[in-house]
């Protein structure tokens, strides 16, 4: 029996296709090849450079995207690094300021240098009251690191909206008077009932009314509306909860994105007294329970306004 025998015929056309195709296959990967390369030594760059190098974007690809990326992290670390070193001179000045009238007054009591017992007593109170607010400061610092870099743990309720706001409004009465403010408090008629972290929420509400009354102007009023809950999908409705004053400073609308940034302090606002930090433990406590708080503007009012996601 014969054997049989396979015959392979070459195709010159296959043969140059191949060839064709393997040339545009190496043409096309050899400048993501190229630009891997950069990426690895932009990526070495940003290190070596401390994050002051940028990878150069050449094409429009998976590639270039990664490379925009890494150039964003650079600068939000850069940008990081820069509101950390104004937060400490900030914080520096605010604590140096009592301290330096704490030091004076000492001295001027351990060298008697007072001329009777009423200026003395003068120079106790003025030291309690240094004292207490080098206290304030060195709390709200302790408590935004807290809230910031620390597993926060919140101890939620379901609480009414309505006597919750009431009662903490309620406690703002003497400043109220004293400064000639009237409160305003507009409430939805049906009870709001939310789940959140009361003393928590609180802390919020006596910042912003705190601040609210402290920089508004006198013989203006503070309105406080609760708006009634907007669904927004069929689990949730959306909890709206606004302040507004009237600042004794006109405010630009360019400090509202950074009103609540706990390393701004605006210049208007160095006083020697407050450490910028109200607002942002304010924010930060917000964030925490899936919220956010935004200022607003409208003509001379200033908005306060706190979104909450509630379940239906």
């Amino acid at each position: 029996m014969a054997a049989s025998t396979i015959t392979y015929t070459e195709n010159p056309v296959s043969a140059l296709g191949v060839v064709v195709f393997l040339l545009l296959f190496y043409l096309g990967v050899r400048g993501r090849i190229r630009y891997m390369r950069t990426l690895e030594r932009g990526t070495h760059a940003l290190y070596a450079t401390d994050f002051e190098a940028r990878i150069p974007l050449k094409y429009n690809n998976e590639l270039s995207t990664m490379a925009a990326a890494l150039n964003d992290m650079a600068e939000q670390i850069v940008a990081s690094r820069s509101k950390e070193k104004d937060f400490l001179l900030n914080i520096s000045h605010d604590l140096r300021t009592p301290l330096t009238s704490i030091m004076g007054f000492l001295s001027l009591l351990k060298e008697k240098s007072y001329d009777n017992e009423p200026e003395k007593e003068r120079y106790i109170e003025v030291l309690e009251e240094r004292t207490g607010y080098l206290k304030k400061l060195i709390d709200e610092f302790f408590e935004i690191s807290q809230l910031k870099w620390k597993p926060a743990v919140l101890n939620k309720s379901r609480v009414n909206m309505q006597e919750l706001l009431r009662q903490v409004v309620e406690g703002y009465h003497p400043q109220s008077k004293d400064r000639r403010i009237e409160t305003v408090l507009l409430l939805p008629d049906q009870s709001v009932h939310v789940e959140i972290d009361a003393d928590l929420f609180v802390r919020v509400l006596e910042n912003l009314l705190s601040n609210a009354f402290k920089y508004s102007r006198a013989d203006t009023e503070l309105t406080i509306r609760l708006r009634e809950p907007v669904a927004e999908n069929r689990r949730q409705c959306l909890l709206q909860l606004e302040l507004w004053s009237t600042p004794a400073q006109t405010m630009e609308s360019g400090e509202l994105n950074r009103l609540f940034d706990r390393f701004y302090k605006g210049d208007s606002s160095r006083t020697g007294e407050g450490a910028g930090l109200g607002l942002s433990i304010a924010a930060e406590i917000i964030r925490l329970h899936g919220g956010r708080l935004d200022a607003q503007i409208e003509g001379e009012r200033l908005g306060m306004m706190i979104e909450l996601f509630m379940e239906k």
